[in-house]
């Protein structure tokens, strides 16, 4: 077991419906590959905080979320342009201006809310700008091409090239891509000088660790985001499960088989009977010594809390073993979509 610490909270709450001044599980933190940046097992990722409409999380609830992560030393924050249209990196924005040198910003470039992309240079350059500019920020720690066509993904192309005169300028601490699927995580890692990589791996979708030894032996920092399978993983949906946020992209069938899949697996992952079926399926996404952090979303402050504790503990070897095995013989013929 790690050797985590207790430490108070450093800001105290004036809503009655928080926690005020009491002692959270803290982590240590890790090395980030070779980017130099340090970061927690576990991080944040913002997608929940940017949604809008009748599904949005009010801005103080919001920033609170983001504040109890950091005083966990959940320092990792992912982000994006696309989040909301911006307003996950504002919010984000609002406690970075303050507790700076407590988080690790990380943002992403070159995908944009109305689905259409644009990799190149000054495209890459305006993104991070307007990011800098809604966040502000002077720079951020890590940018990340997010999901780059395969073609672009070689330190010459105009992309790679924009990111590291971005590094050399500040603006920048380290870059990477955000990508899907082994073959990309491996070109990232063969052909550019990408520092980090970030992509989805869980219990459900195991086939990036096809990657996991190269990014080891290049000494490449790996993020896990959605770990949880967009919730999937947490055994609160079923059937009649009616989704109006981003999870709408999945079809009937799709919800479906991810719920009947997560029926299958729920024994294994609620084996220990103090620890939620949803702090197993992270602990399974940080058992492999490649991944640095892992990057649960939260739409309340308890869920950080409950996912930051997850790390208190290991997944024991063969409850791993048996969820790989699983894997294979349930998805890797016949992946889910992400």
């Amino acid at each position: 077991m790690a050797n985590y610490q207790f430490k108070p909270a450093d800001r105290m709450s004036t809503n009655k419906m928080h926690p005020v001044s009491r002692d959270y599980p803290v982590m240590p933190r890790r090395v980030l590959g070779e980017s130099g940046l340090k970061v927690g097992q576990i991080g944040l990722g913002t997608a929940a905080l940017g949604r809008k409409g009748m599904n949005a999380i009010p801005d103080d609830e919001a920033i609170f979320i983001i504040e109890q992560a950091l005083d966990m030393e959940a320092c990792l924050v992912d982000t994006a342009p696309t989040y909301g249209d911006g307003r996950a990196e504002s919010l984000l924005g609002q406690v970075a201006r303050r507790r700076r040198s407590q988080v690790v910003v990380s943002t992403k470039a070159g995908y944009f809310s109305d689905g259409h992309s644009d990799f190149s240079g000054p495209a890459i350059r305006l993104s991070l700008e307007t990011s800098l500019k809604r966040m502000g920020l002077g720079f951020v720690d890590l940018l990340m091409l997010h999901n780059p066509p395969a073609e672009a993904l070689t330190q010459g192309n105009p992309a790679f090239v924009e990111l590291e005169k971005l590094k050399q300028e500040g603006k920048i601490r380290a870059y990477g891509a955000s990508v899907s699927g082994s073959a990309q995580i491996k070109a990232v890692i063969e052909k550019t000088s990408s520092q980090v990589v970030e992509f989805v791996y869980n219990v459900f979708n195991q086939e990036a660790a096809a990657a996991f030894d190269l990014a080891l032996q290049k000494r490449v920092g790996l993020v896990v985001c959605q770990p949880l399978d967009s919730g999937f993983l947490t055994g609160r949906f079923d059937a009649a499960s009616f989704f109006q946020d981003d999870r709408r992209r999945f079809s009937r069938a799709e919800i479906s088989r991810r719920i009947k899949l997560e029926r299958q697996v729920e024994p294994l992952l609620s084996a220990v009977p103090t620890v939620n079926e949803f702090q197993s399926a992270i602990q399974f996404a940080l058992a492999h010594p490649a991944v640095s952090s892992v990057v649960p979303g939260a739409s309340t402050w308890q869920q950080v809390i409950g996912n930051v504790t997850a790390c208190q503990r290991s997944l024991d070897p063969e409850t791993v073993k048996a969820l790989r095995a699983f894997w294979e013989k349930e998805l890797k013929a016949v992946p889910l979509a992400l």
